[in-house]
């Protein structure tokens, strides 16, 4: 059933008797729309009366399996730590048991515990477009029209259940493991972690040398390379890494990413970096080079160089190699050894005086000098405590920035120079790099753009012109699923429809 709005008092049309007019049919409500603005020259629209039966709809499609309750959903959760017992550093982490540890327990107890209070008119559900997201109703009007609405999962936690976002984001690491349906295949022990770079794409530790005929494996860095005597990639085996990588229909490793195993954090992505970098948004990952701080990679000593052997790390190049005998330690301060050569093979840090630009302290072999950009082609050297506060890390060009420079595109932070090529998504109010469209929000035809990745939650495209509209604006014929713009006529109304 549908009833007549006039716009400008946002109030229903009644008839002389002072009822509710109720239409069976949209498009009777548009004929006497036609009819009352050339007597009114008011403006009206049609809209659907909401009723319970969209409720059951949806919990049917529940109940048939056809919707996936999140498993989530049934758990409770809380905040606890866990302590390396090697570095000693503690990391946040949860606790989750089913709703059920708790039943019988006593106030107090359950008080320590947190549970996702999912709005039950929601009808929350796993996406069945994409497997990491989740889908919801999120209104009547939206469930009469049957349109569901597709989300992040850390975004909906934190948006409407009232999450934080640390158990947010650990909620979503979960559903990405538990749903996930991606491609992005995952190595971990140092024979698979060696063979993917052998095999992937071209870099310095990885692929082709640079006359393209020779793979960088074992015996390419003891015999041509002159450097260590084993692949330097086998460090990541069986340590706080595990190696992201993906393949094509014939079975070529296209991309490649190492992974912070205890986070949704990866490094830098080599080969197909667009393709790799939309699998791992969609699985909830991140990048972020400050994760490797802390982490271990495996020690393993090349005696015919009387060195370790250590391949070349991008983002935090130094590690502390006495601690442990069995690991090195990723960290920026109190460290011996360098990891910035490709040859396999790690240097000895000796130290050096120089002074840091933003503060003018001095850097000593305790520290290391970060080289930070203060402008496209500006380049200068900052101690670690300036690089990490007064600099951010371009997501672009993986180099600090200073904060001067920063721009934030998509949630994430690039340098000035680098944004110049973004768009502005004027719903959600930030830049990206997808594609935006013009969409009309009113009669006036006042335009305002949208990002390709929300264009579904804000606008449709209508049938007749082709063109975006926002989706107060939308209407849709009886005769056909497709909407179109309230005030274009439709062009395609069927003969038996014209007749009537």
């Amino acid at each position: 059933m549908y009833q007549i709005i006039e716009i400008e008092s946002n109030m229903p049309i009644l008839d002389y008797n002072g009822n509710l007019m109720l239409f069976d049919s949209v498009n009777d409500a548009i004929e006497l729309i036609k009819e009352l603005s050339q007597k009114t020259y008011k403006r009206y629209k049609p809209d659907v009366i909401v009723d319970d039966s969209w409720k059951i709809r949806e919990q049917k499609r529940l109940n048939s399996g056809e919707y996936i309750e999140p498993k989530w959903v049934n758990y409770v959760y809380q905040k606890t730590t866990k302590i390396d017992s090697l570095t000693q550093k503690e990391s946040l982490d949860y606790m989750m048991f089913h709703k059920e540890y708790l039943y019988g327990s006593s106030d107090d107890e359950k008080s320590k515990w947190t549970a996702v209070n999912v709005n039950p008119e929601h009808f929350l559900h796993v996406s069945n477009l994409e497997k990491t997201k989740i889908a919801f109703t999120v209104d009547p009007q939206k469930g009469m029209l049957d349109r569901q609405t597709q989300m992040n999962v850390a975004s909906y936690l934190v948006n409407h259940c009232n999450i934080d976002n640390d158990l947010a984001r650990y909620i979503a690491m979960y559903h990405a493991n538990e749903y996930s349906t991606s491609q992005v295949l995952f190595a971990e022990s140092a024979n698979d972690i060696a063979n993917v770079y052998i095999n992937g794409p071209d870099s310095c530790m990885g692929g082709l040398d640079h006359h393209r005929n020779v793979k960088k494996d074992d015996e390419y860095y003891s015999k041509y390379q002159g450097g260590s005597f084993c692949q330097p990639t086998r460090v990541y085996g069986d340590s706080d890494f595990k190696l992201a990588y993906l393949k094509d229909r014939q079975g070529k490793i296209t991309a490649r990413t190492l992974v912070v195993k205890d986070s949704l954090k990866y490094l830098r992505i080599y080969g197909d970096s667009d393709r790799l970098r939309t699998a791992l948004k969609d699985m909830g990952y991140s990048q972020d080079y400050d994760a490797m701080l802390g982490k271990k990679i495996k020690k393993i000593w090349d005696e015919s160089k009387d060195e370790y052997v250590l391949p070349y790390l991008d983002g935090i190049q130094t590690i502390d190699s006495k601690s442990n005998d069995t690991f090195h330690i990723i960290t920026d301060s109190d460290f011996d050894m360098k990891c910035d050569k490709i040859n396999g093979l790690g240097t000895e840090y000796n130290g050096f005086y120089i002074n840091c630009y933003e503060c003018d302290d001095e850097i000593d072999d305790s520290d290391n000098a970060y080289i930070v950009y203060y402008g496209r082609n500006d380049r200068r050297e900052c101690c670690s405590y300036c690089a990490r506060n007064e600099s951010f890390r371009c997501q672009s060009i993986h180099e600090y920035v200073n904060n001067s420079y920063h721009s934030e595109v998509d949630s994430e932070s690039y340098a000035e120079w680098v944004a110049e090529d973004a768009n502005y998504c004027d719903f959600q109010e930030m830049a990206t790099f997808s594609e935006c469209y013009s969409v009309i929000c009113n009669d006036m035809g006042m335009i305002r753009h949208c990002s390709e990745n929300v264009i579904d939650d804000f606008a449709f495209r209508c049938r007749i012109d082709g063109e975006y509209y926002h989706n107060d604006l939308m209407v849709i014929d009886e005769w056909c699923l497709e909407p179109r713009y309230i005030n274009n006529e439709p062009n395609d109304k069927p003969e038996n429809k014209e007749s009537e």
